[in-house]
């Protein structure tokens, strides 16, 4: 043990609720607080039960300990079951109590819910103070159908790297406090009227049927986070013609393909041809089911690194990370690109061709031929893959260089037209993806990467049909630039910083846009080994087995 003393560790859960509730949605309309006993009573709708406990949990005789051994410790159980007729989101935190002798503990405490992956107890993001205690962090966000109940598992154990100065003789005590509220339905509206001739048994027919409210959004994407209780498909223009995507809180959206879940993100436009593009669905991986269950989407395989691929046997793929280029990033504008051209090159175009592809383009392939059959690439619509490498405006300057900027050459400072896009407060995320900043012909649609289709793309990507989500439609789903956010869709599963496919900025090095650990865009050097979260787009023609209704407990599943 390393000389380590032996810990005693009291922890007392209970818990308090607040649900607002009622068909003004008014807030703070009921509002209970338990004691700090564990005898949980119903409040409304909303359901929250502990399991073989009445009285304060007491864990004594603990050993700093490793992960593994923290995992197999023995749970305090809970549920919750939300008996409301609609759906709920819920907050689930852990708040300190002012009657721990030496609160200060919990900064040496690993804590997992649900065998989620084990973060220390002082890294996760404070919450509103509630009642009496002096400090609630949020252990996961969830929703919750109507009439469902879960079971949560939580396991709190003292960091193995704790030393006794740090964690001697001292104890915690805290409280679960789950905090409910209903998630927003507008009036539902129809369906896009250019879906209406797609075939019962499509993947495209389900999300036409299904209970969605399609709507303007609640909140200005881009300038605002997603509201708490939003929840709607709205729509904005894109290559092809509108495209209609999910926004906020969504819990049916969920799918299997190819033995993994995956979020639908979005349906694209429809053009005036028969190209496989029209009405695609994108999905991005939501869980690679490492357990190999038949429904990889249900909420007891969710984890905080479940939506990141592994593509190889080495300790990068195990992890699900990436570097989005491994080159030598502090000598040219060049890989800022999903393919780059000649580094050295004088001229925009010769510095952004499309000629070898970049490391983070090498392991998506990689990853493609490892997970996918030929039956499933078939079914894979060849939709435009936008990495923006059009330049911002010569005027934008936030960072105040001087000289020569924004040319996208050499090693030149330049902002990319994605940062201007999006950082600002007037914020405005497209789904058309701009052409780079070019009077060669030849270069126009330099940044619309496509696996050989060339009426909209540039075909570049030799018939792979893969690529990332971009910084705008993480945006149009619920985040922007600053300010912690964990209520859109796009968060859950996720505990890592993750690539975008959107450049951002060279300053000395490439960087591009990635979502922080707390859910907002920000911008980082492309070398890092950051989160590889695939996507792909489905063809509207997509059969699905009959039954689903998106949610994670029957989520949609195509018959491939």
């Amino acid at each position: 043990m390393n000389k380590k003393s032996l810990i005693i560790l009291i922890v007392s859960i209970s818990s308090f609720l607040i649900l607002i509730a009622g068909v003004t949605y008014a807030y703070l309309k009921t509002t209970a607080i338990q004691s700090d006993s564990n005898i949980i009573s119903t409040l409304n709708c909303l359901e929250v039960t502990m399991e073989d406990v009445s009285t304060p949990i007491t864990v004594s005789e603990t050993y700093p300990i490793t992960d593994e051994e923290g995992l197999q410790t023995t749970p305090y159980r809970f549920k919750l079951k939300n008996l409301c007729n609609i759906q709920v989101g819920i907050d689930i935190n852990l708040e300190s109590l002012t009657t721990a002798s030496s609160s200060g503990l919990y900064y040496y405490l690993k804590v997992s819910l649900n065998n989620d992956s084990p973060t220390l107890l002082r890294s996760k993001t404070s919450t509103t103070k509630y009642a009496s205690g002096t400090d609630a962090r949020r252990l996961m966000y969830a929703s919750m159908n109507p009439n469902e109940e879960r079971t949560y598992e939580l396991r709190l154990w003292v960091d193995s790297d704790a030393t006794y100065s740090q964690a001697g003789n001292k104890t915690y005590q805290g409280k679960i406090v789950a905090v409910a509220q209903p998630i927003y339905y507008q009036n539902k509206t129809s369906a896009p009227s250019e879906w209406s001739s797609a075939a019962s048994n499509t993947l495209l027919a389900a999300i036409r049927d299904g209970k969605y409210t399609y709507a303007n959004t609640l909140t200005i994407p881009g300038r605002e986070h997603n509201s708490t209780y939003e929840n709607v498909i709205s729509s904005t223009p894109d290559d092809y013609g509108t495209s209609y995507y999910f926004r906020g809180i969504v819990e049916n959206n969920y799918l299997v393909f190819a033995n993994m879940c995956w979020r639908i993100v979005r349906v694209t436009g429809k053009a005036n041809n028969n190209g496989d593009y029209n009405n695609a669905i994108k999905l991005v991986l939501y869980n690679y089911n490492p357990n190999s269950v038949s429904n990889p989407c249900a909420y007891s395989e969710d984890g905080s690194s479940k939506a990141f691929a592994r593509y190889d046997n080495t300790t990068n793929g195990q992890a699900g990370k990436s570097m989005f280029s491994p080159q030598n990033t502090g000598n040219s504008n060049a890989y800022v690109g999903l393919m780059y051209g000649n580094p050295s090159g004088s001229t925009y175009e010769a510095v952004h061709a499309n000629t070898t592809d970049n490391a983070i383009l090498t392991n998506l392939k990689t990853w493609y031929d490892l997970v996918f059959t030929t039956a499933q690439k078939n079914v894979l619509a060849d939709v435009i893959w936008c990495n923006d490498k059009s330049l911002a405006t010569s005027t934008y300057n936030p960072d105040s260089w001087t000289g020569t900027i924004n040319t996208g050459i050499g090693t030149t400072k330049t902002n990319y037209a994605a940062r201007e896009r999006l950082a600002a407060s007037t914020a405005t995320p497209s789904y058309v993806c701009p052409d780079a900043t070019t009077n060669n012909a030849s270069y126009k649609k330099i940044s619309k990467y496509t696996g050989s289709e060339t009426t909209f793309g540039n075909g570049a990507l030799n018939g792979y049909k893969i690529g990332l989500l971009t910084a705008d439609e993480m945006v149009f789903s619920g985040t922007r630039y600053s300010g912690n956010n964990y209520t859109y869709y796009l968060f859950k599963n996720t505990g890592i910083n993750t690539w975008t496919l959107s450049p951002a900025v060279y300053n000395s090095n490439s960087n591009i846009v990635y979502i922080f650990t707390a859910g907002y865009l920000s911008n980082m050097t492309s070398y890092n080994p950051y989160g590889f979260r695939p996507a792909v787009a489905l063809k509207a023609t997509t059969t699905i087995v009959s039954g689903g209704d998106g949610s994670q407990l029957n989520p949609y599943v195509v018959s491939v």
